[in-house]
């Protein structure tokens, strides 16, 4: 039994918090397109097989067009994230939004995915610092506060088009998805 169980845990996606595992299935997949939040349209999906995330994505207007999905699971704290990327080399970014548990949303940029292969990413999650009655474009929803209210619900990853009028079609995966 108990080696099922590990057999198991090898083929499903986890989510590694503070050396802590915990299986997360995408959820909530949804795109970008032409600057609107809209179902993915056809070309566009997000799956899950052995463990790995694929996004095939097709962006197929000049404006902002993107494809992103959830992972719900409760996050004591959130510094970095860290995850293994099989690049197809367009050059498209991977952004990583968290959830507070009010709603509030907070949006972090990632690094493109110029590369081909594997190769592991790191996206720092540095909180802005806010001065009283500024307001960011990447916070949004929730009570408002602008700053994150622990434990968060979850995060969304994401590929945005890079530049927007990038009209391109492709496919990253990801893997081994860590919140430290």
């Amino acid at each position: 039994m108990i080696k099922n169980f590990f057999s198991l845990l090898l083929f499903v996606p986890i989510l590694f918090i503070h050396a802590e595992s915990v299986i997360v299935h995408p959820s909530h997949i949804q795109a970008h397109v032409a600057e609107r939040v809209a179902t993915p349209p056809m070309g566009n999906f997000v799956t899950e097989e052995n463990g790995v995330y694929t996004l095939k994505y097709n962006f197929t207007t000049e404006k902002h067009d993107a494809l992103f999905f959830d992972l719900d699971c409760p996050l004591k704290t959130a510094e970095e994230m860290a995850l293994q990327v099989n690049g197809d080399g367009k050059g498209h970014t991977l952004f990583v939004v968290v959830r507070d548990q009010s709603g509030e949303s907070f949006y972090f940029h990632g690094p493109a995915i110029d590369f081909t292969g594997w190769k592991t990413l790191k996206i720092k999650l540095n909180y802005p610092q806010i001065n009283p009655g500024e307001k960011y474009a990447s916070i949004w929803g929730g009570d408002g506060n602008q700053h994150p209210d622990f434990p968060l619900q979850g995060v969304t990853i994401g590929l945005n088009d890079t530049p927007d009028t990038a009209i391109d079609s492709g496919e990253i995966q990801i893997k081994d998805v860590q919140v430290k």
